[in-house]
């Protein structure tokens, strides 16, 4: 059996930033203490859309994190550098 040279001590110890995306059920409490989704949406809304479009976005209720990061790779960020400055 081939070891895959990914260990999570490996990228932990790394000087890199990472980043982890998490879906539902990832405790917002402690030890995790995650922001939720929709604050996280709501700052990245905020620090991009023109300030007349803000609120406009923010209330979209049917508005998906999945689909706000594919909107913005698309259009203004094909790298989705945003999330690095979060």
């Amino acid at each position: 059996m081939e070891i895959n040279k990914y260990s999570i001590k490996n990228l932990l110890e790394n000087s890199e930033t990472l980043t982890f995306l998490v879906g539902a059920g990832c405790s917002v409490h402690p030890p995790s203490c995650l922001t939720l989704e929709r604050t996280t949406m709501n700052a990245i809304i905020e620090n991009i859309c023109h300030t007349s479009q803000i609120e406009k976005i923010k209330d979209l209720k049917n508005l998906r994190f999945e689909a706000l990061m594919e909107i913005l790779r698309n259009t203004i960020d094909n790298e989705l550098k945003v999330l690095t400055t979060m």
